[in-house]
């Protein structure tokens, strides 16, 4: 359907660049002309641009996930919609000026790896990108056991 499509607008252009330089003396070709060639394809580029940006955004925009107020029974329990409050968590900067202790209790130690004093990682699976497929990671940096900072690491 979407061969169809493109054809269909590759002739509607060849057509109105056709007209668009059509000469009034009948025994010039138009085709020999370069210029010709040149704003037809420019012109099918640009159409062909057009309606796959138009459609990769509306695909982006239609499958990513939505962004929901953060919640931490729903984080702890349904993990597999981590990716859906991960923003809020961000945004709202619930995390500034916990220690650990705080941190642990709040997102709890479901699907976390805590390595050490220094860094918890969380994993949010599936990804926050289009499409994706692994997992990212929200990593919590700790600096005098306080959240210093932290980050998503896409997978």
């Amino acid at each position: 359907m979407l061969v169809l499509f493109k054809i269909f607008i590759g002739i509607i252009s060849f057509i109105i660049v056709y007209h668009i330089f059509k000469r009034k003396n009948k025994k010039t070709n138009p085709l020999k002309n370069w210029k010709f060639y040149l704003i037809w394809f420019l012109t099918c580029i640009i159409i062909f641009s057009v309606i796959s940006i138009s459609i990769v955004s509306f695909l982006f925009y239609k499958y990513s996930p939505p962004s929901r107020d953060f919640n931490t029974e729903e984080w702890n329990n349904n993990t597999s919609k981590r990716n859906e409050l991960v923003k809020d968590l961000i945004d709202s900067e619930i995390l500034e000026e916990k220690n650990r202790s705080q941190v642990i209790s709040l997102l709890g130690e479901k699907y976390a790896y805590i390595n050490n004093t220094k860094i918890i990682e969380y994993y949010i699976c599936p990804g926050r990108g289009f499409l994706s497929l692994d997992c990212d990671i929200l990593k919590i940096y700790f600096e005098n056991d306080k959240v210093d900072s932290y980050e998503i690491i896409q997978g």
